[in-house]
């Protein structure tokens, strides 16, 4: 591929801006400055804080090895030292033809045609968990909210929304209702 190198790189440099979107939500939420560009300094900053729920703490931190591991493709790339980013295209070998591969110096190269979806996939994950443990911890705690996924035959394509937000109903302290009378909607003629 004659542009691999310049869509790969457009890529990265995508990746990393969301990934510094990602990291400005909370500051809509919570009195933290939007300047991390990673999960790293993001935990570190939101550990400052106290009324931030240990979920929210929790996801950042659980997945801040695969933020770093897409923002070091970017950095490596773009500040090259003893470490760089290498982007292999296609080569010919005696008995096959190897993909394209990218990796850090003295990492084990990957396939670009299976992390680039995979990056996709997680950074999208990513900014959905986030926007909801940003919204879960700002709610009042009045009621037990919890967040329903939607099932994936059930999300429309035009408006893919794969959550809502829910009362748990089981957490609620309220007596159960005892059985009424049949109310009917709707009579036929």
């Amino acid at each position: 591929m004659p542009e691999l190198e310049t869509d790969a790189t457009t890529f990265l440099i995508h990746a990393k801006r969301a990934i510094r979107n990602i990291c400005q939500l909370p500051s809509v939420f919570f009195q933290v400055e939007p300047k991390d560009t990673d999960f790293d300094h993001l935990l570190k900053r939101l550990l400052k804080i106290s009324d931030v729920p240990e979920l929210l703490t929790g996801f950042v931190r659980n997945n801040a090895a695969g933020v770093r591991y897409i923002s070091s493709l970017r950095n490596f790339q773009e500040h090259p030292g003893a470490r760089r980013t290498i982007i292999d295209n296609f080569k010919v070998l005696p008995n096959a033809v190897a993909v394209p591969m990218w990796y850090i110096s003295g990492d084990t190269p990957r396939p670009i045609g299976k992390e680039m979806p995979a990056a996709v996939e997680f950074l999208t994950q990513m900014t959905e968990a986030m926007l909801i443990h940003l919204v879960m911890a700002s709610v009042t705690k009045n009621f037990p909210f919890i967040i329903v996924p939607i099932e994936e035959a059930k999300v429309d394509p035009k408006k893919p929304i794969k959550y809502r937000l829910s009362v748990d109903m089981a957490r609620l302290n309220v007596k159960p209702v005892p059985p009424r009378a049949r109310f009917l909607t709707s009579r036929s003629h």
